[in-house]
């Protein structure tokens, strides 16, 4: 690579590091208000995606899936190199007692390149559908795509439920940017623990291994509507 094509890619990841700085997303929330927010925004993300009218499958599926993986607010800003941050949380059923997990906190981070310029905000969702996608979750640093297949999940009112090969999958992945639902490319994403936040948050030294694993007594009232939310959209009450 020649001098001018270095400082091309130099200039361009100090400006994508500029631009996901001024992004209004915590790049960690280390006070319990933050942790709250970011809940009630998980809450909003899949009420939005299991309410839409295109999300049929979504709305069948769920009762699949064996975790829901919920990003709020996934920030990507472009100069040609790439780069992406956000946060999300985890939910697991519990097969013993059939109720979701508490939120697991996790960090999303990412890099791309290619013909990119510019700021995409974007939610996604993540239904974790098999025993390998969500003990991938469980380990120190998961990659959309790498450590699971990964699927994109079909979008529109006349999807039909068991026909498509989105079945087989460890991951399958919906996605929101600017309103409208698109199939947005999420991999490559590294999707990270973030022991810190799930500390604040239950107020001790709680691991995402251990919330994930259902361990006893690890509960937060403020996850209560968010809990629930999933539980009625399980139960395919409207």
């Amino acid at each position: 690579m020649n001098f001018r094509a270095t400082s091309f890619v130099i200039k361009g990841f100090v400006l994508i590091g500029v631009l996901l700085v001024l992004a209004p997303v915590p790049a960690h929330a280390g006070d319990l208000s933050d942790l709250q927010e970011i809940v009630d925004e998980a809450r909003l993300t899949f009420a939005r995606f299991v309410g839409h009218p295109d999300m049929n499958w979504f709305r069948e599926h769920l009762k699949d899936a064996r975790a829901v993986f919920i990003a709020p607010s996934l920030v990507k800003a472009g100069y040609f190199v790439g780069g992406a941050r956000g946060n999300g949380v985890l939910l697991v059923l519990e097969e013993r007692t059939g109720e979701w997990s508490d939120p697991a906190f996790f960090t999303v981070t990412g890099g791309s390149l290619g013909l990119q310029i510019g700021i995409q905000r974007s939610e996604f969702v993540a239904m974790v559908m098999t025993n390998k996608g969500l003990e991938s979750l469980r380990g120190t640093r998961f990659i959309l795509g790498a450590d699971a297949t990964l699927a994109v999940g079909p979008i529109g009112g006349g999807v039909g439920g068991g026909t498509t090969p989105t079945l087989s999958a460890d991951v399958v992945s919906f996605a929101r940017s600017d309103g409208a639902f698109a199939g947005l490319a999420l991999q490559g994403l590294v999707i990270l623990p973030d022991n810190d936040s799930n500390a604040v948050y239950f107020g001790g030294p709680v691991r995402s291994t251990d919330i994930l694993a259902g361990s006893d007594g690890i509960h937060h009232w403020y996850s209560a509507r968010l809990r629930a939310t999933l539980m009625k959209a399980q139960s395919g009450e409207p």
